[in-house]
């Protein structure tokens, strides 16, 4: 009787020992495909392939006046920053 229930329990954990491997497997190519899809480089490539295009110039709304900046460094009140070229 002994016997037989340690057998059953051996199955048991052995069942479960590669049910959690496959699991394990499963989550780790999980995560390789997150890491993937957050990559800028795939990024750009399904945000093209939705249509959608890198804007030329850089479009600035002052809320106050309603009026839209194609620079920012032509602001008032922003300055300008070394190494930034539109």
């Amino acid at each position: 009787m002994i016997n037989t229930t340690l057998a059953t329990a051996s199955f048991r954990i052995d069942a479960l020992q590669r049910g959690n491997a496959a699991l394990t497997l499963r989550e780790q190519t999980l995560q390789q495909q997150v890491a993937t899809e957050e990559s800028p480089s795939w990024l750009e490539r399904r945000a093209l392939k939705l249509g959608m295009r890198t804007q030329p110039l850089l479009n600035v709304l002052n809320l106050r006046t309603g009026r839209v900046y194609r620079q920012p460094a032509s602001m008032p009140g922003i300055p300008n920053v070394p190494g930034y070229a539109p």
